[in-house]
């Protein structure tokens, strides 16, 4: 069993638009933390995350307007 020393996560700020380096840093961090995430999957991980950014936009956008 590995002993790491868990950081707490990193807030990211989802109510904004995430700049390319906003997706950089999220993309090292995970990276850097994640054992079974390496180097080589960078590019999708990138991918998955920018993907996941505009499906929130999407969603942001269809529910402005309802109250719950």
């Amino acid at each position: 069993m590995v002993n790491r020393q868990v950081q707490p996560p990193t807030k990211w700020s989802l109510g904004r638009r995430c700049s390319r380096s906003d997706v950089e840093v999220l993309v090292d961090d995970i990276v850097a933390r994640e054992a079974l995430i390496s180097e080589s999957r960078k590019p999708q991980l990138r991918r998955l995350i920018h993907k996941l950014i505009e499906k929130l936009e999407t969603n942001e956008a269809r529910f402005a307007g309802c109250r719950w």
